[in-house]
């Protein structure tokens, strides 16, 4: 018996990412075929293709004796309890069964038993049923899986290696495999990927904005004490970051004017710490929250769909409030990422300079980032100061903004 493909059965399912594929060549080329190939009478392939495509008709097999539409929806089955896929694969494989789950239907199926079948819950089948317009995906049949946005983030030059390898002629399947999206996705980013066009502000003439290459601690030497009335900024979250967080509690005490503010958003995961650190030379004021609209980021430490981000509020005393009310959870438009992977959306800062300065007063950031802060600052008309230590980003920084000193 020749062992074969299963079309119909590939076609259903996405491919492994390129990097799965060569990770099992690497255990068969070690280890062997560990599981045997499940085949039909004729040869084709139910459960095993990329072993086979690896190992050819030398693959241990066992053959299965079932109809058609059974040995389908085992291999479906087999396939989706394995795979690693994302929630955008689990999407797409969502639209295939439903026509699966229609015809298991007309053909005398129960809801209960076309759900068991397909591993989805009976509601869903129900509401496929009714032509619902928004269907409600589920990794099996005891876990609902809903999460707020089904899109995987990709990064903006990651972008531009899909439209390369678009370019050059590579599948879109195995594009989309490779970043676990659907083929349509891809298949945007490669007509809609363009570089983008960095146009310098238009600074009022009455606006001090500086923006300077280097660390913050350095920079900020050349401040003269009680001389900063805001500092809004947004430093980096990871680990290794955390001692930029005292040495910027103690820039400020000695930047700040008497009774002003340090507003710093901050990752959750070492948010203790973070707190503890800032509060080593200034007083706390109060925690807020950033409410980002949009994609969320996964953070598979804690099994959490990540949408809020802690805004700091902390002083220099005296404590004196701030003069306009402020609700403490900000909802934030999608992150600006094109000038900077950990760019943000300057309506929050916008908000928030609103609320605790006043127009002609100066504002610092120590990390300027992609430029979101400053952005914020010109619409609303205060003078900034701006560090960035890392060189790129300041150069696009320069390209962004014309700098007055």
């Amino acid at each position: 018996m020749e062992i074969r493909s299963w079309d119909r059965l590939v076609e259903a399912l996405p491919p492994l990412a390129s990097y799965e594929f060569e990770a099992l060549k690497a255990s068969i080329a070690e280890h062997g075929v560990l599981q045997r190939i499940l085949v039909l009478p004729d040869g084709r392939i139910i459960d095993g293709y990329h072993r086979w495509k690896i190992v050819g008709n030398e693959a241990p097999c066992d053959t299965l004796d079932l109809d058609e539409q059974s040995a389908f929806l085992l291999g479906l089955a087999m396939n989706t309890a394995r795979r690693q896929m994302s929630p955008n694969q689990i999407k797409e494989l969502r639209k295939k069964q439903k026509p699966i789950a229609l015809e298991l239907r007309q053909k005398g199926k129960s809801q209960e038993e076309t759900a068991k079948i397909l591993g989805i819950t009976q509601g869903a089948v129900a509401q496929w049923e009714a032509g619902a317009k928004k269907v409600i995906s589920i990794i099996s049949t005891n876990t609902a899986y809903n999460p707020p946005d089904l899109r995987i983030k990709i990064p903006k030059k990651e972008k531009e290696k899909i439209a390369e390898r678009v370019a050059t002629g590579e599948s879109q399947i195995q594009i989309a495999a490779d970043y676990k999206v659907s083929q349509a996705r891809v298949s945007q980013i490669a007509k809609k990927k363009k570089k983008v066009a960095v146009s310098k502000a238009k600074i009022p003439d009455e606006l001090q904005i500086r923006i300077e290459h280097g660390d913050f601690v350095t920079l900020c030497q050349g401040l003269p004490d009680n001389s900063i009335d805001l500092i809004l900024t947004d430093p980096p979250y990871p680990k290794e970051y955390l001692p930029l967080w005292p040495e910027l509690s103690a820039v400020a005490q000695r930047l700040l004017r008497p009774s002003g503010f340090l507003i710093a958003y901050s990752g959750q995961e070492y948010l203790p710490e973070v707190l503890n650190r800032l509060a080593e030379h200034l007083e706390y004021y109060w925690l807020g929250m950033l409410y980002h609209r949009g994609p969320t980021a996964q953070r598979f430490e804690v099994n959490m769909w990540n949408r809020a981000k802690p805004i700091l509020f902390f002083y220099k005393p005296p404590r004196v409030k701030q003069g306009a009310w402020l609700e403490d959870v900000i909802e934030s438009p999608e992150p600006d990422k094109d000038y900077h992977k950990w760019g943000q959306n300057p309506e929050p800062f916008k908000k928030l300079l609103t609320c605790f300065s006043q127009p002609g007063e100066i504002i610092l950031d120590p990390f300027a980032g992609g430029g979101s802060v400053i952005q914020a600052a010109i619409k609303t008309k205060r003078n900034i100061i701006a560090f960035e230590k890392d060189t790129e980003a300041y150069n696009v920084l320069n390209s962004r903004f014309l700098c007055k000193v």
